[in-house]
Parts: C-alpha cells; sequence; structure tokens
C-alpha cells in the first residue's frame, strides 16, 4: 500500500531533549531538525496545519483499489446501510469532501489569558 513518503517503517528518534515514535523516519528526521532551530519568536504556543488535499487523494486511490472489496462487503449490509453508502449519496459526499480544503488552529497565551485561534479552509462552491 502507498504511503505519503514511501517509509512506512515504524521507527524512534531520539535526542537528549526529544523523543519521537512514529512510522515515517524521514519526517521524524525533519521534525527533529526543525526544532533544533531557534523559532523567529513571531509565533508562539501550539500551532497545527493539516492539508486535507494529500489525504483525500489516498483516500480516493485506497477507494478505487478496493472498490470490488467494499462492494462485496456491504452486500451483506442492512437495506438502510445500502442507501446511505448507495452511489448518489457517495458522489453528494464527495463532492462536499472536495470543497474542504484544509485547517489551521493556533493556541498560545496572551496576557496570561488563553487563546485559541481554528480555521476551516473550504474552496467555494461551483
Amino acid at each position: 500500500m502507498p504511503f505519503i513518503g514511501g517509509d512506512f517503517i515504524p521507527g524512534v528518534k531520539l535526542k537528549d531533549k526529544l523523543w519521537m515514535l512514529g512510522t515515517s523516519r524521514s519526517m521524524a528526521g525533519g521534525f527533529a531538525k526543525s526544532m533544533t532551530r531557534p523559532g523567529s519568536g513571531a509565533e508562539t504556543g501550539m500551532i497545527v496545519e493539516i492539508d486535507f488535499v494529500p489525504i483525500r487523494d489516498w483516500f480516493t486511490d485506497i477507494y478505487q483499489r478496493n472498490g470490488a472489496e467494499a462492494k462485496a462487503f456491504s452486500e451483506e449490509a442492512p437495506d438502510e446501510m445500502n442507501e446511505l453508502t448507495g452511489e448518489e449519496n457517495l458522489n453528494r459526499i464527495n463532492d462536499a469532501m472536495r470543497r474542504l480544503q484544509g485547517l489551521s488552529y493556533h493556541q498560545w497565551i496572551t496576557d496570561g489569558k488563553p487563546r485559541t485561534s481554528f480555521h476551516v479552509r473550504i474552496s467555494p462552491a461551483k
């Protein structure tokens, strides 16, 4: 099964002040290197950025590769479930999910008070 980065191998990255456990040694190495450089000081706190495009492409690839198995599995499902997973509903879900581009989450402290920012990036409807 293909994975982003092509190195789906469990690994551990150890340093004096850093310990990482993950499934991509190259990503862990990149994170470790970026953490050794001092920050610019412009942003503080916890920052999370998620780009949905590669995740969505990965799920589409998995669905296309395993479509026949999924269809055989769903034949044994109750009628209500088959209605939810019907072609029309799947197309509507895919259209909606295609609009989701990513999200940003930032949590920090200003003047002793916690602050949070959460943004969802959505492309315009066609």
